[in-house]
């Protein structure tokens, strides 16, 4: 994972943002957040989201993100993933 996130901050954002400074803020935040794959499978969780799922980060990995998401949620999830995977978003 430490080389895909690498590779991710270095188009999104060459020389601004480090996987060092993203971590910080990814894990430090008071808000729950999940990366996840094209997948869609957790590859990491911060506290946070952990906490408001009642689980550890470590059982969190691994897992499907319509696990943890209502489904009206997962279908714009995977519209955007579509969107994604098409190359039709800046993300």
């Amino acid at each position: 994972m430490k080389s895909f996130l690498a590779n991710l901050l270095r188009r999104r954002s060459p020389g601004f943002v480090t996987e060092e400074s993203f971590r910080r803020v990814f894990h430090d935040s008071p808000v729950g957040m999940v990366l996840a794959d094209l997948d869609l499978q957790v590859l990491d969780a911060n506290a946070a989201f952990a906490a408001f799922i009642g689980r550890d980060v470590e059982e969190l990995i691994g897992s499907s993100v319509a696990t943890y998401s209502e489904p009206s949620d997962m279908e714009r999830t995977r519209e955007r993933h579509v969107e994604l995977l098409a190359g039709a978003t800046g993300y």
